[in-house]
């Protein structure tokens, strides 16, 4: 970027998303509303997004009808697979995943050690993962970077894993631009 106001394309801003947490978690029964409020009004800020190097963070419900949708009906992420109801992730700049990481743990135990936890819930898939590359359809896309405050309605979460010796990059690679992530599952 060489100028503000000549507007550059998606990747030509300096902030760049390096890693993301991805958590999915399901309340005890009868625990769905008081979750909900410990987590938007303390866990989403002093658990995250007030840490460093944390660029955004988003939330989601998985209703029913939308868990009847996963496939394939494989329990290789949630167990059950229409475990996880309700779902947060949040971006890390480029090349600061280790400081933050060592923020966020020291955080959490804070919090949990000073009665900021909340026990009535169960852990579905809770993990860090490394950004790759992204896939725009449009030529002038909302950038990766900011599609978690662009306030979308909702979210499609693939996971993939490589075949025939296929690292991360390959796998992507395989499929960019097809529109057809399906062929390749």
């Amino acid at each position: 970027m060489a100028y503000p106001l000549d507007v550059g394309g998606a990747e030509d801003y300096p902030v760049k998303v390096g890693s993301m947490l991805l958590t999915l978690v399901d309340p005890n029964k009868g625990y769905e509303s008081a979750y909900n409020r410990w987590y938007e009004r303390d866990h989403f800020y002093a658990g995250c997004m007030e840490g460093p190097y944390q660029i955004a963070g988003s939330r989601w419900v998985a209703t029913r009808e939308l868990k009847d949708l996963r496939w394939p009906k494989s329990d290789a992420v949630a167990s059950p697979v229409d475990a996880g109801s309700y779902v947060a992730i949040y971006w890390v700049l480029k090349d600061k995943h280790k400081e933050w990481d060592e923020w966020a743990q020291v955080q959490v135990h804070h919090l949990y050690s000073n009665g900021r936890g909340f026990p009535e819930r169960t852990h579905v898939h809770t993990a860090n993962f490394d950004y790759v590359a992204v896939d725009y359809r449009d030529a002038d896309p909302v950038p990766m970077t900011l599609a978690l405050d662009h306030g979308y309605p909702g979210i499609f979460v693939v996971w993939l894993d490589g075949r025939d010796g296929r690292d991360a990059a390959a796998t992507h690679a395989a499929f960019a631009g097809t529109r057809r992530i399906g062929k390749y599952l």
